[in-house]
């Protein structure tokens, strides 16, 4: 008998088509879909981005195949989007909503079950529970949300932590990691990478600490003088990053491409760079690292936030101590460049995807989907 017997049709909620959340929350639904359940993607994008311009990891593209639900991005309040998803539901019923976005579709998924008898399950990926602007705007509102919902879910341990530091009142949180499906695996051959080409994704934002990172690669770069950076970032990333190389004279040392949501363009960088480096401030999971490690590519990240959590405690690779330390993440890019850790690198890679290649987190995820049932009949 298969997990997925009985389960009905399950909705994700998103606010957008390419945000870290929805890349996870598509990765989920394509493996949820390819084991027979049938899913529904629900997304409010106030770009307007359409379906067929999502950046989807899955082979099959998952939301051109899928029947998508949109709310209409011009909405002025949470009552509206109430009215649209109830609508929404009338007219395509789903068994179960899961969001993986709180701020747009926490009230309205309240209203649903209440008026429609609908179980939500809540899924934090980060930036809702570590932001104070977002999970702290309305406690009381949000805390009622929560106690509602019949499970909640975190990406990782340290976000888990987190929300039960913020929210004690509340019961635990289920901790169900992000993953990568093995099919998206493309691993380099031997000599494949351009020497000394270290590259970073991300959309630049002050918590990715951009700064450090350019800081840590002219220390770099005055001692191996034909290192190059590749910036693969969002539009808003770009001018960021344009304004920041004002005050870096690096040259062409450093260059800039949009693209952080494009996974054929992600792919080509991938297979050209010597490592991916990360200086963040603090990652919940970090999933940039499990495709960038899918591509035979070392990681170079600081011991914060999710990242031992992902990639093990001991990586050969992570900056422990003084994570601001722009020497230290130079020391670690001269280290896998000068390439005599690869073999191990590449050994410890191959375990870290083991972890994360979705078996173990469907499973969870359906047995969370199971016992939210149960309660949302109860």
């Amino acid at each position: 008998m298969s997990i997925l017997e009985g389960l009905p049709t399950v909705c994700m909620g998103m606010l957008s088509t390419n945000g870290g959340s929805s890349i996870a929350a598509l990765s989920l639904g394509a493996a949820l879909r390819q084991e027979g359940l049938a899913v529904r993607y629900l997304h409010c994008d106030p770009l307007g981005a359409r379906p067929e311009d999502t950046r989807v990891l899955s082979p099959e593209r998952a939301l051109r195949a899928a029947h998508s639900l949109d709310v209409d991005a011009a909405f002025t309040s949470p009552l509206e989007v109430c009215e649209q998803l109830l609508r929404l539901h009338d007219t395509a019923p789903f068994g179960l909503l899961h969001l993986h976005n709180l701020q747009v579709f926490g009230l309205p998924a309240y209203f649903l079950r209440r008026l429609r008898g609908v179980p939500y399950v809540v899924t934090f990926h980060g930036s809702d529970v570590l932001n104070d602007a977002l999970l702290g705007a309305r406690p009381e509102v949000t805390r009622e949300v929560l106690r509602d919902a019949s499970a909640v879910t975190c990406v990782s341990r340290y976000l888990a932590d987190a929300l039960a530091h913020r929210m004690p009142e509340l019961p635990a949180p289920d901790v169900v990691h992000n993953f990568l499906r093995p099919e998206l695996r493309r691993p380099l051959g031997p000599g494949v990478g351009m020497p000394d080409r270290f590259l970073h994704v991300s959309s630049l934002r002050p918590v990715k600490r951009p700064e450090l990172l350019l800081a840590s690669f002219a220390r770099l770069h005055a001692h191996r003088p034909h290192a190059t950076l590749r910036l693969v970032t969002t539009h808003r990333g770009a001018v960021r990053a344009r304004e920041l190389l004002e005050s870096h004279p690096l040259g062409d040392a450093v260059t800039v491409l949009v693209g952080e949501d494009d996974m054929e363009v992600l792919a080509r960088e991938y297979q050209q760079a010597t490592a991916l480096v990360l200086t963040s401030r603090s990652e919940s999971f970090g999933l940039v690292m499990l495709e960038a490690l899918a591509h035979g590519l070392p990681v170079v990240a600081p011991a914060v936030g999710g990242i031992p959590e992902v990639l093990g405690t001991d990586w050969p690779l992570l900056v422990r101590g003084d994570t601001a330390d722009p020497d230290a993440y130079a020391e670690r890019m001269a280290q896998v460049a000068d390439g005599a850790a690869r073999p191990l690198l590449r050994e410890r890679a191959e375990e870290v995807l083991a972890r994360f290649d979705g078996s173990r987190q469907v499973a969870d995820y359906v047995r969370v989907y199971a016992r939210a049932l149960s309660v949302g009949t109860a």
